[in-house]
């Protein structure tokens, strides 16, 4: 899930065992929330979340366990992606 003052825009990339989720005009003020989130020791396909500010925006780099489908949705200013288990 990512929390926003306000909606998103959002596009997708990626392939294989990652997807980038490219937010543009997004920052991230905390310095702490611009940590890599290592989710490797839970059971789900996502091994791995690295925030990466870049011009124009943030990139969240979602590195995975192996190829999985996956789905966005949005809610005002909260984005969920939502991974599938194989």
């Amino acid at each position: 899930m990512v929390r926003s003052d306000r909606p998103l825009e959002y596009a997708v990339t990626g392939e294989g065992r990652v997807v980038v989720v490219h937010l543009r005009g997004a920052g991230i003020p905390i310095p702490t929330n611009r940590l890599p989130l290592d989710t490797r020791f839970f059971d789900t396909p996502v091994v791995r979340v690295v925030p990466q500010p870049v011009a124009g925006g943030v990139d969240l780099r979602i590195e995975l366990r192996g190829q999985a489908k996956y789905e966005l949705q949005q809610a005002s200013g909260l984005l969920t992606i939502a991974f599938e288990r194989s």
